[in-house]
């Protein structure tokens, strides 16, 4: 699975430079936060890298999910994290 994670990541960044070649580049306005996340070497965290057209911000942390919410705090936006559930006994999450 990582390869295929690895192989769309990398297809991104090619459709990338392929969109500057034919109009530009896609640091085009009002274009909306676009948020990319691959998993780091020794796939012990992740790093997420989010463009919103006029500036870039890039987050590492332990899940995918908490480094997406932290590129989504750095541009001002309400993050959405995982619920962490609770044992019946009240200790810990799941």
């Amino acid at each position: 699975m990582s390869e295929a994670l690895e192989w769309g990541f990398e297809l991104g960044w090619k459709l990338h430079a392929l969109e500057a070649a034919l109009c530009g580049g896609w640091k085009r306005g009002g274009m909306g936060l676009s948020v990319r996340v691959q998993r780091n070497e020794g796939g012990r965290s992740w790093t997420a890298v989010g463009d919103d057209g006029q500036r870039r911000e890039t987050r590492t942390a332990d899940s995918a999910d908490e480094a997406t919410a932290l590129v989504h705090e750095a541009f001002g936006l309400t993050a959405w994290r995982r619920c962490r559930l609770r044992r019946p006994d009240g200790s810990g999450s799941r």
